[in-house]
């Protein structure tokens, strides 16, 4: 830097400001597709050397190959991603009836869950669902049917059409 002049009483030093970020571009590659998605530009802290995938933005209708930390190479991240899978719904119905199969005016319960076609989900007493406040079973058998593990299908219905229950004593 050297000696500073003095002129007029005031001393003149030249700053520049301190670089903290840097400029990259990501690059959205459609992997399935061979052709380029997107290209978007972000600030990263200047000594970064790579970028977490859980701080993108993925464009709409496609998911990420590969998740994880992605390098910056002189300046550029490739993102490769393809076409998202179409998620469809599972779907269980439990229907309530009293002790002796008698109608008691209590809406069934319908879950969703929504996964992969031709996958199967998991709906659980206790985890995804319990009686309607102020019921408990009516007999045993209604306990160990409702207790059990329903699987449903991605994209099918599954209706229990009797759970027998009672007020709660």
């Amino acid at each position: 830097m050297g000696d500073l002049n003095i002129i007029d009483g005031n001393v003149y030093v030249g700053v520049r400001p301190v670089v903290t970020t840097k400029e990259i571009t990501l690059n959205f590659y459609d992997e399935v597709n061979n052709i380029q998605v997107k290209e978007e530009k972000i600030t990263v802290d200047k000594d970064a050397t790579q970028i977490n995938t859980s701080k993108l933005t993925v464009p709409e209708g496609y998911e990420l190959v590969q998740m994880g930390d992605l390098p910056i190479n002189n300046g550029y991240v490739y993102v490769g991603v393809r076409p998202a899978e179409e998620k469809v719904q599972a779907t269980l119905t439990i229907h309530f009836v009293g002790r002796f199969g008698e109608d008691i005016n209590v809406e069934p319960i319908t879950l969703t869950k929504e996964g992969k076609e031709g996958e199967w989900a998991r709906f659980e007493y206790g985890k995804d669902w319990t009686l309607p406040e102020g019921y408990e079973f009516a007999e045993e058998f209604d306990e160990i049917t409702a207790k059990q593990v329903f699987e449903v299908k991605y994209g099918d219905t599954l209706d229990i059409p009797e759970i027998g229950i009672v007020p709660s004593k």
